[in-house]
């Protein structure tokens, strides 16, 4: 019978085979791996929710249609979409806007808006007044991770257009001027439209609108076309017996694509009701 022994050098070779098996087993159970935190939302890594990757701003006009013209009477809507690497929309991202300030401004007052469900926000561009004219262009800027994505829109300021219109505004009492609202005296708001040599324009619509809380306006929609002298009468109710305070009522008209409006305010008081035994 031979015998088998191992030498100091072969189980050395043997000892170092099993420590690296070893080694080797418990990396696989670890699991290892790298992932991009933009990818899998941060699980990996440190950051949480999707994080943005592009962005595309689009100017809207009030009829809901792209537009790239600005003038002190159209005002445009800005909306921002923005999308994750795998062009899934990012919700309730920080959205900040930017502007040349010499030619329009912002509607919030540091410029900044949170995109919705679907990604999207939105902020109003208005011309800075109506004697500013050229081009420019807004910014939308998104931040992702550390770095930030940003996309830009151009527009344009022409000539403003000048109202073609003029709305005088009468709040009555009988015939006489009248800004005391209570249930026993109504008021009636007459509102007169004509053009800018004073001929009276028939057929247009008015659009008058109030403070709710307070009081009522008499037609359900606030809307009335002008008779054959260019007038529209509004009675102004209050809202119950107990409401107090002060309210504007406004009315506006849109002739030739251009908006004329007018305004008068109103203050109303709580009716004391006596009962008589």
């Amino acid at each position: 019978m031979r015998n088998f022994s191992l030498g100091n050098t072969s189980w050395s070779a043997v000892s170092n085979w099993l420590t690296l098996l070893l080694l080797g087993a418990s990396l696989a159970a670890c699991g290892g791996g790298g992932g991009d935190p933009t990818i899998d939302g941060g699980i990996s890594g440190g950051t949480t929710g999707p994080v943005a990757a592009k962005v595309s701003v689009t100017l809207y006009n009030a009829a809901g249609q792209f537009s790239i013209a600005l003038s002190n009477t159209t005002p445009l809507t800005v909306k921002a979409s923005v999308v994750d690497a795998n062009g899934a929309p990012v919700s309730n991202a920080l959205v900040t806007f930017s502007t040349d300030k010499s030619l329009a401004t912002l509607s919030t007052t540091n410029s900044t808006t949170l995109t919705d469900a679907k990604g999207v926000a939105s902020i109003t561009l208005a011309a800075l007044n109506s004697t500013v004219t050229g081009a420019g262009k807004v910014t939308a800027t998104v931040a992702a991770g550390p770095a930030s994505v940003s996309g830009e829109v151009n527009y344009e300021i022409k000539t403003a257009q000048a109202s073609s219109a003029q709305l005088a505004l009468s709040l009555l009492r009988g015939t006489n001027a009248s800004h005391a609202l209570s249930s026993a005296t109504p008021l009636t708001a007459r509102a007169l439209l004509s053009d800018l040599s004073g001929t009276p324009v028939s057929g247009d619509r008015l659009v008058f609108s109030t403070d709710h809380t307070l009081a009522d306006i008499s037609s359900l929609t606030g809307i009335a076309l002008t008779d054959a002298a260019g007038q529209v009468h509004m009675t102004l109710r209050p809202l119950s017996l107990s409401e107090s305070g002060g309210a504007t009522l406004i009315v506006t008209a849109a002739v030739s694509a251009a908006i004329a409006s007018n305004q008068g305010n109103y203050s109303g008081g709580a009716t004391e009701l006596a009962l008589a035994i």
